[in-house]
């Protein structure tokens, strides 16, 4: 208000008086400070008109102007304006001052890498902040604001451009330039801090990440949220770490708070929260939430179809991220449905980027090949590779993925010889196109060795393993997760070929590795105790076997929560190892443990949930329990004929079991009748041949003989023997 009423005073002097201009600069500083850009814009712009007219303004006060004008522009998003002004202000200060002593000529080559890099001029803004930055250390010296300033924005353009170790030692100077200057609660020093540890991340260097988010967060901790909005950024980095670490809740609690703040303090409508929910499911999925992430994805859903229209790109970009959340929780055709949907979306909608497209194409083939609807994802990947094709060219590692992915289906559909054709195809692109280093190449190498030890090729497998070891070495460096991944195969190829001392050493080295790039408290360093564990179970090694499952249990229960299919696995682990050692009460707890989780989140059917009940029924036919044994079998029975049906596969799996636990009472009367059934329902849903008929027609014989029918008995053992012979059992 007062500077207003001067400027009506500064209106009644002369047109050449220096004090109009002046009125208007220090008007506008207080409207900028105000975030009243707008209304500064016509004053400054009239200002910078009588500087150039009037013959006293010097030329840094025609500057000092100009500088305040770029800066308006630039926050009103005319960038290119911006720029020129920024130029003009580095040309009058060079003819007035000489450029190497000018501190605006700093702060213009400063602001001009700002205006460079907003317009993706990303070299050109390297060059100007580094200019700037050598003006600034010699006018100022090595540790001055200014200084850190420049070393923040350089830091910034590197980190955009991927150059993480060139930004890195940037980041730490400016932080170690801040801190003593202007306490470590100040927002500069918390955004280089941030930046920092958000650098750490990317760089999957997750121990350092978190020493600086610690240091960081004990600083934020104590800031009012209405305070934070500014530290969102930092929030959302904190949170990736703690989503690479496997931390789920702990990366849930801080995306909680960033969508407090962006509700109560910055009011954000409901439209522009979405983006918070979305990764707020994400993480809720990760922690196999599936309720929770489903009830947000719907709700986003919901949103996006009501305010931006049923067929816009972003309710397709929900039902994608929806699809894969029912893929995930084996809802294969509901998946299967709305993927169809979200891909005809981005197909009609001409502003989507076709890349959109082809990530639909990928999710949709994922789902077909997961419901072993092989013909379908044939036909999905061949539209995949010709829309890739148009896009990429055919001799473009992206068409190569898609004819790997061809290589699959073909090899599933037992078209060995085409599929062969497809990978060596696929590989000869990315060999040609990539090189032999390049991760993308290596993906195929992998699948390929996985392809040989799925056949049980270990020898082939294992000489695939040592060379993509060697590439991942050479590529991420020694310690880098990735080299654990290949040394777990290396280890199982040796312990399947008999080479348990060399299976040992690499499972060691996988442990090692995985501690290094995660902590000791990772999911990922818990599979690998689970790993390690087992192959110490198959060697007879049993306290080093249970130390090391124990170990990833307590890991897995305090990290994943206590129904988690991994804590599943390795209750099973310990179960079977128990079992082994004959002590069948700690068998019988830990094989209930996995059934309980198992059977509560899978289908009947599902292999998980089999295998558990057929460990469930063992221990306690151990125990002579027969009681228990007899109505756990009586339920199942009941529950999978009333979910999958009463000819289904898995009900005569679970008679087979009742007939067993009767057989074991001498009940074999009851057995002769459960065993007939199985085998019938058996016939029914798979035919006369499989292993499991095998052993069902033979326990049926000995039940038969038992009842004095050698007859039948005899029947039964030649029909079980013909099903050997045929299959080669």
């Amino acid at each position: 208000m007062l500077w207003r009423r001067a400027l009506q005073e500064a209106e009644k002097f002369e047109v050449d008086d220096p004090k109009l201009p002046l009125t208007l600069d220090k008007l506008c500083e207080v409207l900028c400070h105000q975030k009243k850009y707008q209304d500064a814009e016509p004053l400054l712009e009239r200002a910078v008109k009588i500087r150039d007219k009037s013959k006293t303004s010097s030329n840094e006060e025609t500057a000092n102007t100009v500088t305040t004008l770029y800066t308006v522009y630039f926050q009103l998003g005319r960038v290119g304006e911006a720029e020129q002004l920024c130029r003009r202000v580095i040309t009058l200060c060079e003819s007035d001052f000489g450029i190497e002593h000018s501190d605006m000529i700093a702060k213009a080559f400063h602001d001009l890498g700002i205006f460079l890099r907003a317009q993706g001029r990303l070299d050109e803004a390297e060059t100007f902040f580094k200019d700037s930055l050598d003006k600034r250390e010699r006018i100022y010296g090595a540790d001055d604001l200014s200084v850190a300033e420049t070393l923040f924005a350089l830091a910034n353009l590197y980190d955009e451009m991927e150059r993480w170790t060139e930004c890195e030692p940037l980041l730490e100077r400016c932080a170690a330039i801040r801190e003593p200057q202007l306490g470590s609660s100040h927002p500069d020093v918390i955004a280089a801090m941030g930046a920092l540890a958000n650098l750490y991340t990317k760089e999957n260097r997750l121990t350092d990440a978190k020493a600086v988010y610690d240091q960081l967060w004990f600083v934020i901790d104590k800031i009012p949220e209405s305070r934070q909005p500014h530290l969102i950024p930092y929030m959302h980095g904190m949170a990736d770490m703690y989503e690479m670490q496997g931390h789920f809740a702990e990366g849930e609690r801080l995306l909680q708070r960033v969508l407090r703040i962006q509700k109560n303090t910055l009011a954000l409508d409901e439209l522009e929260l979405l983006p918070t929910y979305d990764r707020i499911a994400r993480v809720a999925m990760l922690q196999e939430k599936y309720g929770e992430a489903e009830d947000l994805y719907t709700h986003c859903l919901e949103v996006r179809e009501t305010e931006l229209g049923s067929e816009h790109p972003e309710v397709a970009d929900t039902l994608d991220r929806l699809a894969a959340l029912y893929f995930e929780t084996d809802r294969h055709d509901a998946a299967e449905e709305i993927c169809v949907r979200a891909t005809e979306i981005f197909e009609k909608d001409a502003s989507t980027d076709d890349t959109e497209v082809i990530k639909s194409l990928k999710h949709l083939d994922a789902i077909y090949r997961t419901q072993e609807k092989y013909d379908e994802a044939e036909s999905v990947l061949i539209r995949l590779f010709i829309l890739q094709k148009k896009l990429f060219g055919a001799a473009n590692p992206e068409t190569a993925d898609s004819l790997a992915n061809l290589a699959l289906v073909y090899h599933q559909q037992g078209k060995i010889e085409k599929a062969e054709v497809f990978m060596r195809k696929a590989f000869e692109i990315k060999l040609e196109s990539l090189g032999i280093d390049s991760p993308e190449l290596q993906s195929i190498i992998l699948n390929l060795a996985e392809l040989k030890e799925e056949t049980g090729d270990y020898s082939g497998a294992l000489v695939l393993w040592k060379d993509l070891e060697r590439l991942y070495q050479s590529t991420f460096g020694e310690h880098h997760p990735n080299v654990a991944d290949v040394l777990d195969h290396v280890s199982r190829c040796h312990q399947a070929i008999g080479s348990f001392e060399e299976a040992e050493e690499y499972g060691i080295q996988s442990l090692a590795l995985r501690e290094h790039a995660f902590g000791e408290d990772h999911p990922k360093v818990a599979n690998s105790l689970c790993e390690l564990g087992q192959l110490f179970f198959e060697q007879g090694k049993r306290e080093e076997a249970e130390r090391n499952f124990k170990r990833a249990l307590k890991m897995q229960l305090d990290i994943l929560g206590d129904k988690h299919e991994n804590v599943a696995t390795t209750y099973t682990k310990l179960g079977a190892l128990a079992y082994q050692q004959s002590n069948f009460d700690a068998a019988r707890k830990y094989f209930h443990q996995a059934y309980e989780i198992r059977n509560e989140k899978f289908p009947q059917d599902h292999p998980d949930v089999c295998s558990s009940f057929d460990n469930l029924v063992s221990v306690m036919a151990a125990q002579k329990d027969y009681p228990a044994a007899e109505a756990i079998c009586k339920k199942v029975i009941a529950n999978r004929s009333r979910k999958l049906g009463a000819r289904h596969i898995e009900v005569a799996h679970a008679m087979s079991h009742l007939a067993d636990v009767y057989q074991a009472q001498d009940k074999h009367e009851q057995a002769e009748n459960i065993y007939k059934q199985a085998i019938d329902v058996h016939t029914l849903a798979r035919g006369r041949e499989g292993m499991a008929l095998v052993t069902m027609l033979e326990s049926y014989a000995k039940t038969l003989r038992e009842r004095g029918n050698k007859v039948k008995a005899a029947k039964m053992e030649t029909r079980a023997r013909a099903i050997r012979d045929a299959s080669g059992f």
